[in-house]
């Protein structure tokens, strides 16, 4: 029985929030991926991206993954490119529910217009950057994810609440 749960989707949808708050609700443990990378290279996953590129933080992302997907009982946060290697998906799939978090590329863009250091977007035009790679991802996280749940306009509470819901339903 697959017993973790697995939150995915772009920027801003509220992955990192929502997943330490279900963690609470559930007593389970919360394992955010970028914070795992952080501890262990002493560098922000913008910081690898920027002084040693992208493909080097995607392996380290794909290690990451490999070891927390042995746990048991978590709720664990994935980076937004996370689907991006198939191998991610595969392996957390063997234990876990993966839950993908929606809400329309205009809301991202508006939750992330006071953000900077966001690694992949601080090139030239974050906006047009965004919306790149909304078109390059979207198509790949709803085949990954065996929930779907929209978050704009809802409360982080809303958005726990539902995935307790639709988990217990299934």
């Amino acid at each position: 029985m697959k017993n973790n749960i697995v939150i995915i989707g772009f920027f801003n949808t509220g992955k990192t929030a929502v997943g330490k708050t279900l963690a609470v609700m559930l007593g389970r443990t919360f394992i955010d991926i970028d914070a795992i990378i952080t501890e262990r290279t002493g560098k922000s996953p913008g910081d690898i991206v920027r002084e040693e590129g992208e493909i080097i933080f995607r392996e380290l992302e794909i290690e990451s993954i490999k070891s927390v997907s042995r746990v048991e009982n978590a709720v664990i946060s994935c980076g937004g490119g996370a689907i991006v290697n198939r191998i991610n998906i595969d392996r957390l799939k063997l234990n876990g529910t993966i839950v993908l978090l929606t809400a329309p590329i205009e809301t991202i863009i508006e939750r992330t217009r006071t953000q900077r250091n966001r690694s992949i977007i601080d090139r030239g035009d974050p906006e047009r950057e965004l919306l790149r790679l909304w078109e390059e991802r979207s198509c790949l996280w709803a085949p990954a994810a065996d929930i779907v749940i929209e978050t704009h306009e809802k409360t982080v509470d809303d958005v726990v609440d539902e995935i307790i819901k639709r988990i217990n339903a299934d």
